[in-house]
């Protein structure tokens, strides 16, 4: 759906992928399905999360 963000640790080789999924409207603020793709110390894991943007352009993490 998005276009996915990508970084990578220099120090550690620990990288990460977030890709947003979905895109909603919750109490008038725009908010974003993501998931995050991450090798930690050479173990591969996935998580979900939501955030909403916030006044400033920020985004924060829900639930």
């Amino acid at each position: 759906m998005g276009q996915s963000a990508n970084w990578r640790n220099r120090e550690t080789g620990d990288s990460f992928v977030l890709t947003p999924t979905r895109t909603f409207e919750y109490l008038g603020t725009i908010c974003r399905d993501f998931t995050v793709q991450a090798v930690v110390g050479g173990r591969a894991d996935t998580a979900l999360g939501s955030a909403c943007r916030q006044d400033g352009g920020s985004w924060r993490m829900s639930g």
